[in-house]
């Protein structure tokens, strides 16, 4: 079950500390870990600490559980109590005033950035049910990969998804065929 609450990731060799709240604090320290393995932390001390001594110099703690109402009264609460530790410097100076706004629905926002509604999409429709049909007549993935200067992978993928209209049209295409075959 996700935990929902207060957060610090103490760099114990500094005494700097990052505050924050999470709706799932478990996947957001993962988050964290990355971004500051990667370099990319967005506050450099977690990434300088990270460098000069692994994922042991940081120490993830869980300051409290609360409901998602309660993070930012919560939060705020820290960080005033934080800023009276003399022996911790809280290096995010503001608490978030806002918690993110969670999206209901989205499967519109789901179809609009499926194949060529995608902004990155490199295939047409007709290139997907190319691909498609020469899958069916055994062509090497190798070969049509090159062909369309797409990864193999990629090829192994297309036809997968059936939440994918193009894969649905091209499908119903098929049976329609095989029955006009089968009643002639």
């Amino acid at each position: 079950m996700k935990k929902i609450g207060i957060y610090m990731i103490t760099d114990t060799k500094e005494n700097k500390a990052y505050l924050g709240q999470s709706d799932d604090i478990a996947r957001r320290a993962s988050c964290h870990f990355s971004k500051a393995k990667g370099q990319y932390h967005e506050y450099k001390e977690l990434n300088e600490a990270y460098r000069n001594g692994g994922k042991d110099r940081l120490k993830f703690e869980i300051l409290e559980e609360c409901s998602r109402n309660e993070l930012n009264d919560r939060e705020k609460f820290w960080f005033k109590y934080m800023k009276q530790v003399d022996s911790i410097e809280v290096i995010n100076k503001t608490e978030r005033t806002h918690t993110k706004s969670k999206v209901k629905d989205t499967s519109r926002m789901c179809k609009a950035q499926q194949s060529v509604n995608n902004p990155r999409c490199r295939l047409s429709k007709q290139d997907i049910f190319n691909i498609l049909d020469m899958v069916e007549q055994g062509i090497k993935r190798k070969d049509i990969a090159e062909q369309y200067n797409i990864s193999e992978n990629y090829i192994s993928r297309i036809g997968k998804d059936r939440r994918i209209e193009e894969y649905k049209e091209y499908y119903a295409n098929k049976e329609k065929d095989a029955t006009k075959v089968a009643s002639a």
